[in-house]
């Protein structure tokens, strides 16, 4: 029977106490028996015995008797006492064995503390946690010799943990991570955790625990920290490690100090690289990358924004004239001609920039507002910097406010479309229309197309440019009726143009082939308009029988071209 299964079975065994205390229970149980036996056998013996002679002979028999019947007993017993024992070792070293299984796994041992003298004294350890400190099996580690491969970082924050769980008196388990040397000086990452064993009267006796081996957690954990806080390609700062370091300066920053970030953005990269970060933009970009790390050793920060937008940070000056100095090293690692593949490349760039403490606080507005003045840069130099000034946040909240309530524009029906008549020029006759859409907005009036063209860039061009094609259809259905037959020669089908995906061609397709047959006035040519009446109405009477040609580009303007010359 298992060692488990005879405890929970057995009576003795429901008791701690009774199972402890089973040799002095045998051994008294015997003796009683033994004293019973005694005391009532050999009056027994006198009443059955005829003589002397007799009672001897009886009195032998029962001695063999007893004997007998005793170590039947014991032999009971003690087998069944035996199979317990031998259950018990059997289970201690399978628990043992797996135990060790799962601690190789998990590359680590176990350990035992004597707390018992006063002083903490190594009284086991694993050989497989020697053995990761590349001590030989015959080779024992002390305290001391453990205290002394303690990474010094480490010390104090491991020190106070544990004196913190001695007097906790074990109501929470020991855990902690640390760093130890070992032999060839490396240091291995140990993760302990372990509690205090007390004796029956509740003083602690010892500390046994278990520890681990996790280097290779630690260190993956410290590459995707690093992955997390650098750029991989150039080792620069990714912008929240950045504007954590720009926060730390500015707080070490006398009062009267000041330090600039200035912003630089990298022109025709794409020309220059192909779609993907691989072969001569990565080299491009590594060598930038290299030289401004080279500038830290000057007390410049350094930052990679995005694929082809930089950001430095300036050492703390005092005057913005010397801020403004030092930027001439950031403006000399990007105007120096690069040698990639045996080829010089000269790179074009923008750069804005932004001052502490009179252009911003802290890191997150000082970046925004030198991101503003990289934006309004100029295209056609690279030769200074563009620096922030208030009006830039003013219009850049200004640009913000009318990109987000450009949204909801064409379902509030703020959308108007405005024509321009093209002239031909050799018969001085109108040769079709320019659509041209005008943003009303409510609470500012007309606002101009260079205003609001970022809709191509929230992906809103589409919904306006439908609309802007509805009323042009519209529009050109009422002038083209309005003539009356023979008023415009021949004509074509109204069609998308397909150089640019403006709107939806099935929708417009549709709107094209939804012609309905005019009625005839007189004598002359008869058509069809190209529009469908926008109110449902029936058919529409004109001598037209197609009106233009679309085009949208970046203003928002649609083409009507046509073909024949008004009479």
């Amino acid at each position: 029977m298992r060692y488990h299964r005879w405890r929970e079975n057995a009576f003795l065994g429901r008791s701690d106490f009774l199972f402890s205390k089973v040799p002095h229970i045998v051994a008294g149980i015997y003796a009683l028996v033994s004293a019973v036996w005694i005391a009532f056998s050999d009056r027994v013996l006198v009443s059955l015995a005829g003589g002397y002679s007799q009672y001897q002979h009886l009195q032998t028999y029962k001695g063999w008797l007893f004997v007998s019947v005793s170590a039947l007993v014991m032999l009971q017993f003690l087998q069944s006492a035996w199979k317990a024992i031998f259950a018990a070792y059997e289970t201690a070293l399978e628990s043992e064995r797996r135990l060790e299984l799962a601690l190789a796994s998990a590359d680590g041992g176990v350990w035992e503390l004597n707390l018992a003298e006063g002083q903490e004294t190594i009284a086991f350890v694993s050989p497989q946690l020697t053995a990761r400190l590349g001590l030989t099996s015959t080779q024992r580690l002390t305290m001391d010799e453990l205290l002394r491969r303690r990474h010094p970082d480490d010390v104090e924050r491991v020190d106070q943990t544990f004196e913190d769980f001695i007097k906790s008196g074990g109501t929470r388990s020991y855990d902690d991570r640390y760093r130890v040397r070992a032999n060839d000086g490396s240091f291995r990452w140990v993760h302990s955790r372990g509690n205090i064993v007390s004796d029956k009267d509740g003083i602690a006796r010892r500390m046994v625990g278990v520890s681990l081996d996790i280097t290779g957690q630690m260190e993956t954990e410290e590459r995707v920290r690093q992955l997390l806080r650098y750029d991989p390609l150039t080792g620069l700062a990714k912008p929240q490690k950045f504007l954590s370091d720009i926060d730390d300066a500015l707080a070490k920053m006398s009062p009267g100090g000041m330090l600039g970030i200035v912003q630089v953005k990298l022109l025709d990269l794409d020309k220059l690289i192909g779609d993907s970060e691989t072969l001569e933009d990565a080299t491009i970009i590594r060598i930038v990358g290299d030289r401004l790390q080279a500038l830290a050793e000057a007390g410049f920060i350094a930052c990679r924004v995005s694929t082809d937008i930089f950001a430095v940070a300036t050492p703390a000056m005092k005057t913005p004239e010397a801020v403004q100095n030092s930027t001439r090293q950031i403006l000399s690692v990007f105007s120096k001609p690069l040698q990639v593949d045996d080829r010089c490349v000269r790179l074009r760039f923008q750069m804005g920039g932004a001052l502490s403490r009179q252009d911003g606080d802290n890191a997150h507005i000082l970046l925004r507002n030198s991101g503003h003045a990289l934006g309004k840069a100029d295209r056609t130099t690279d030769a200074g910097i563009r620096w922030f000034t208030e009006g830039l946040d003013t219009e850049s909240r200004k640009r913000n406010d009318r990109l987000r309530d450009l949204a909801s524009a064409v379902p509030n029906g703020e959308i108007e479309c405005y024509f321009q008549p093209i002239v031909d020029l050799a018969t001085g006759q109108t040769a079709g229309f320019e659509a041209l859409a005008r943003w009303h907005r409510r609470d500012e009036g007309l606002v101009p197309p260079d205003q609001f063209i970022g809709a191509e860039e929230f992906g809103l061009i589409s919904e306006i440019g439908e609309e802007v094609l509805k009323q042009a259809c519209h529009a050109a259905a009422q002038v083209a009726c309005g003539f009356g037959t023979g008023a415009v020669r021949g004509g074509q089908c109204l069609t998308h143009s397909t150089r640019r995906p403006c709107f939806p061609r099935r929708r417009c397709a549709r709107s094209c082939r939804k012609r309905v047959v005019s009625q005839p006035t007189g004598t002359g040519d008869h058509g069809e308009c190209p529009v469908k009446q926008p109110h449902g109405g029936g058919a529409t009477t004109c001598g037209l029988e197609a009106a233009g040609y679309f085009d949208c580009d970046r203003r928002f303007r649609h083409r009507i071209l046509v073909p024949g010359a008004l009479e």
